[in-house]
């Protein structure tokens, strides 16, 4: 019997720095904040971490950094604070 292979998991895909560049919410595109732009998550292969910015005096200025572990089932994102359905897209 000859088994078919698993495809790879797209976690191998999500690994390194991203920074959102657009939003789109029900086909939709919506405004993101000078801050939000700024904002760098990084993940590896079980973690998240999430370096966040915040308006003060007119500038973007680090805020915090947050640290959760993930899942990852297809296009399903799940840590301990919910579960994210979303599509990556390249530009």
């Amino acid at each position: 019997m000859i088994k078919t292979p698993e495809p790879p998991q797209k976690t191998v895909e999500l690994i390194g720095a991203w920074q959102m560049e657009s939003s789109t919410i029900d086909g939709k595109p919506k405004t993101v904040s000078e801050c939000t732009l700024k904002e760098t998550i990084v993940f590896t292969e079980k973690t998240i971490e999430r370096l966040s910015f915040k308006k003060r005096d007119g500038k973007c200025s680090y805020e915090k950094q947050d640290l959760l572990t993930y899942t990852l089932s297809g296009n399903t994102f799940t840590t301990k604070d919910g579960t994210t359905t979303f599509t990556i897209t390249e530009g």
